[in-house]
């Protein structure tokens, strides 16, 4: 599940790669043997007000175990803009926590950063487009940085 704001659409293609990225995320949780399975919290149980107990409510209401809530920053340079008017240097940190929804605990916890730079495709409309690119690749990139991190943690665990 994530939490806080969501992203706001450049490009009519910004909702396609926001499929992508949940796809191949959940992809990469998939394949560790410890998940049975993984998808996403529907967005009409995501409780308005975002607080653990509420997200533990809506866990429990899907019949899920376990929880993985992640919060996402991302932001671009504008000190780079200003050398290179052409690219865009991007960034996305993703804080990300494993809830247990029965006992309530918290038992994995991670924090991953990745940074992009991309310049201007042959397709891209306006720099907005690259900038919403960036900001996707460094999104991804993240979160395949938090799902290799819990994987390796479910592994470390004994049965």
């Amino acid at each position: 599940m994530r939490a806080g704001r969501h992203a706001r659409y450049w490009s009519e293609e910004s909702p396609l790669l926001n499929q992508e990225t949940t796809a191949k995320f959940l992809d990469a949780l998939r394949e560790c043997p410890r998940i049975s399975s993984a998808a996403p919290l529907p967005g009409i149980l995501i409780p308005e007000r975002q607080s653990m107990p509420y997200m533990r409510e809506a866990a429990a209401r899907y019949q899920a175990d376990l929880l993985l809530i992640y919060r996402q920053e991302t932001g671009s340079y504008e000190k780079y803009r200003i050398a290179r008017s052409d690219q865009v240097k991007a960034y996305c940190t993703i804080e990300a926590v494993l809830l247990d929804v029965r006992s309530g605990t918290v038992p994995f916890t991670t924090v991953a950063f990745e940074e992009i730079r991309a310049g201007n495709a042959a397709d891209d409309i306006s720099f907005g487009e690259t900038v919403d690119r960036a900001f996707h690749e460094a999104e991804i990139r993240a979160l395949l940085q938090v799902a290799t991190a819990l994987i390796q943690h479910l592994n470390g665990l004994r049965e």
